[in-house]
């Protein structure tokens, strides 16, 4: 599942941030420096507070190998993208093409570029480096969905054009087919010696990859179902983020079991992380202003007294 996964929803993440990001700056002064805030704070305090220790711990006490904690990755690129990206030329030039480029030519060229640029990260990712510096390397084949998700902001055309929804049901079908025929031949039916083949099965992924972006959005908007716990979700998100893989690697030496199947180890993980970081959430991060924005980055705001109706 887990690398059933790793196609499209880093690339979804991106796009949503950089379409979120774009309705932002169109409507808040001083948007980039909130911006970093959200990102670095969170990024510091996730190392002091929770690396750093489980570091020490696991080698020292446990005898383990170090923490690495690879998820955070996320943080940088986006700190790096916001800032590049909301440059007054580069969102002029965002701007103008927009302007210039109809729908057709901007989808077009979005699927092209998102998979050249994927095809880069196949000998870039074979580089014996370490996971950080690797990353870092591929961060130009990410930035293209960031950068995707605030042209279809912008571009109120292609915004039309993606929101249709037999397009948007149609696509995500269509994009799930190809994804399962892509990670089939690239996960079990190629040898290591085709490096060509899977060069080109790499591209492909970029842009089955652009167009689940493309695709999840417009179902998104097309959706008309709002339930409330979806909102108080998206409030813990950041903080079920920042926690679940710590929680993981604190859970997982205490509850894999070699009786269960690896089906069965997986989603006794997923549901302990899901459960002990909302609940980390729900009470303390969200009940006290200094751990609220030492992992959201912002201070949170009191929920405004309701009027009391006037007495006759």
């Amino acid at each position: 599942m887990f690398r059933a996964s790793a196609l499209f929803r880093m690339p979804v993440f991106f796009f949503i941030a950089g379409f979120l990001a774009s309705h932002a700056q169109n409507k808040k002064i001083g948007w980039i420096r909130r911006r970093l805030t959200q990102l670095c704070v969170p990024f510091l305090s996730t190392w002091i507070l929770l690396v750093l220790p489980m570091q020490y711990f696991k080698v020292n006490v446990f005898g383990h190998g170090g923490y690495n904690p690879v998820h955070l990755w996320f943080l940088m690129d986006l700190a790096l993208f916001s800032w590049v990206f909301s440059r007054p030329s580069v969102v002029e030039i965002i701007n103008t093409l927009c302007a210039v480029a109809g729908a057709k030519t901007v989808l077009t060229s979005f699927l092209m570029l998102s998979g050249l640029l994927s095809a880069s990260r196949y000998p870039v990712a074979h580089i014996d480096v370490d996971v950080w510096t690797s990353n870092f390397l591929q961060s130009p084949a990410v930035a293209i969905y960031y950068l995707g998700g605030m042209v279809v902001q912008k571009h109120a055309d292609l915004l039309r054009l993606i929101r249709r929804k037999p397009v948007a049901w149609g696509g995500v079908v269509l994009f799930l087919i190809a994804f399962l025929v892509i990670e089939s031949l690239q996960g079990y039916l190629l040898p290591q010696q085709h490096r060509l083949l899977k060069l080109a099965i790499a591209g492909a992924s970029g842009v089955v990859a652009a167009g689940m972006c493309c695709s999840v959005m417009a179902s998104a908007i097309a959706m008309h179902w709002r339930p409330r716990f979806l909102s108080r979700l998206s409030r813990a998100s950041y903080s079920i983020y920042l926690l679940h893989l710590p929680v993981i690697g604190i859970a997982a030496p205490l509850l894999i079991s070699n009786r269960l199947s690896v089906a069965g180890n997986f989603v006794m993980l997923a549901a302990t992380s899901f459960g002990v970081s909302w609940l980390l959430h729900e009470l303390l991060i969200r009940r006290f202003a200094v751990l609220h924005f030492l992992f959201n980055g912002v201070v949170p705001h009191s929920e405004p007294e309701q009027a009391q109706p006037a007495k006759a």
